[in-house]
């Protein structure tokens, strides 16, 4: 479940410093080495990617995303519209700056090279000369400048490799997504009962990661854990309101965690992975009730969500 602290790289369980323990890494300890992306990771605690705890209820241990640094808030404020960068530019949820408001934002490293907050300088993008800037210091080459990070996010897509896979993406139409949950939900049942007479959890883990593929877009992004439940406490009658995603979708995103947890103990608690699995098809469903048009349903040979395992 959510670790405490914040969602940096300085209190993940992945950091070989905190020995695969939750917390907040002593200085001068150990190294401080991602153990999913097999790389040292220089300022930690302002350094981030969505395979921390907080961002990943499965504990998937495979690279999701970009490793991030954290950037002035002093930059200039250019929007980033439903991951529009531009007409023909999108960025998608799973490859966009954590849309929860934080007063530093993150922006994606460029190909193992850290964004460093920087002073004056011209745009590469827009030409205009900003006070604060998002500055690139690659190998053989003179300082690149940015006056926004939706100005750098832009320039990260269209340039980086690393930004490959993000590419000539377009926004998944919500139809798709919600006959997708409706499908996913439905077959959460079965893989319970297979689950609870084998307790292989193989099947599980891969409809599960194709329902987090979904929350993710519904989401706009990997959600915080520890956000998701503070809203929930705070809110608990709400319906949508001033959050920022529908709280049945949040609830869905924490009772994920639940299961993930239960899932990682050896051998894994039949009775917690169901009532962790129950409580994931009740916030589905009350989802689907507070739809106002919750008939619609999409069918192809091949649903969108499969295409994220």
């Amino acid at each position: 479940m959510a670790v405490a602290d914040s969602d940096s790289c300085g209190t993940c369980e992945f950091n070989a410093a905190n020995q695969g323990g939750a917390g907040r890494a002593l200085h001068g300890s150990v190294a401080y080495t991602c153990q999913v992306r097999g790389t040292d990771v220089d300022n930690p605690f302002w350094t981030y990617c969505y395979n921390h705890p907080r961002r990943n209820p499965l504990l998937v241990t495979t690279p999701r995303g970009p490793l991030w640094a954290a950037a002035s808030p002093r930059l200039r404020q250019i929007p980033l519209e439903g991951g529009h960068l531009t007409e023909r530019l999108y960025l998608p949820p799973e490859a966009q700056p954590p849309p929860e408001g934080n007063r530093y934002r993150r922006v994606p490293y460029f190909e193992g090279v850290r964004p460093l907050d920087s002073d004056e300088g011209r745009c590469a993008v827009c030409g205009e000369v900003a006070e604060r800037t998002i500055a690139l210091r690659l190998p053989g080459e003179g300082r690149r400048c940015f006056c926004s990070v939706t100005h750098y996010l832009q320039h990260w897509l269209e340039h980086a490799a690393d930004a490959e896979p993000y590419r000539g993406r377009r926004p998944v139409p919500f139809d798709i997504v919600y006959g997708d949950l409706l499908a996913l939900g439905e077959e959460l049942t079965h893989a319970e009962a297979e689950f609870a007479s084998t307790l292989d959890k193989k099947p599980l883990l891969e409809l599960l990661s194709g329902l987090e593929g979904a929350l993710v877009q519904i989401g706009q992004g990997y959600m915080d854990i520890a956000a998701a439940e503070q809203l929930l406490r705070a809110a608990p009658r709400a319906n949508g309101g001033d959050m920022p995603v529908s709280r049945h979708i949040l609830r869905a995103w924490v009772q994920m965690a639940r299961v993930g947890a239960a899932l990682r103990e050896e051998p894994p608690d039949r009775q917690l992975v169901s009532g962790a699995l129950r409580d994931v098809r009740d916030a589905l469903s009350r989802f689907f009730l507070a739809e106002p048009d919750k008939e619609r349903r999409i069918e192809s040979g091949k649903r969108w969500w499969q295409f994220w395992k």
